[in-house]
């Protein structure tokens, strides 16, 4: 399979998200892109996003992966399978999946692993895109 046939694969938590759509469109004008709505996922969702991943990724299918951080759980395991094929990843992350405010118990990171899989995501990704300035 040639480059040019390679996709940009976006994994967010709703393939149906206006922000999403709107994203993967402005891509596609430059290479082809694909949405991968983890809600659309039949149960076990995390080890069917992953297993999509692998097979697309073996079969030389992934330029990139640009995914929305506010899936947490499955971050950490598809930066390192991202990875280990050598492709790029790029996160869109902001508010409420990288933060914990103890006043008001607001935030994806009030518990360890949590906080500990972020961290290890966010050491290897290439790039990391904030949605606001203030979540910079």
């Amino acid at each position: 399979m040639t480059s040019t046939k390679k996709k940009i694969l976006v994994i967010s938590p709703s393939a149906k998200s206006p922000f999403v759509r709107n994203d993967a469109e402005i891509l596609s004008k430059e290479y082809p892109t694909e949405i991968l709505g983890v809600e659309t996922l039949p149960f076990p969702r995390k080890l069917v996003l992953l297993w999509r991943l692998f097979t697309r990724l073996v079969n030389d299918e992934v330029l990139m992966v640009l995914m929305y951080f506010s899936v947490p759980v499955y971050a950490p395991f598809v930066v390192a399978l991202t990875k280990l094929f050598g492709r790029k990843v790029a996160v869109i992350t902001g508010g409420y999946d990288t933060t914990y405010v103890p006043v008001i118990d607001w935030g994806e990171m009030k518990t360890w692993w949590k906080r500990i899989a972020q961290r290890f995501a966010l050491h290897f990704v290439d790039l990391v895109l904030t949605f606001s300035e203030f979540s910079k």
